[in-house]
């Protein structure tokens, strides 16, 4: 859980200042329906918990691949 917001706050808040608002966003989270969370919040992936680290660092690299 995140203490201050959840999940779909900060990335209201996000969006809605234009220069985070094209900065990709990995969902991570145990909670179900993760991939349509994801989707509904223009996630630029997701990924379930737990997590392995080399499984996570896979999904970051092929993300900020695509944004160089």
């Amino acid at each position: 859980m995140m203490p201050v917001m959840n999940g779909w706050d900060f990335r209201a808040k996000q969006r809605a200042i234009p220069a985070f608002a094209a900065t990709p966003v990995l969902l991570m989270s145990a909670g179900a329906h993760l991939a349509t969370v994801s989707g509904e919040l223009k996630a630029a992936g997701c990924i379930a918990k737990p997590v392995e680290m080399g499984d996570l660092l896979d999904v970051v690299k092929r993300h900020v691949g695509e944004t160089q």
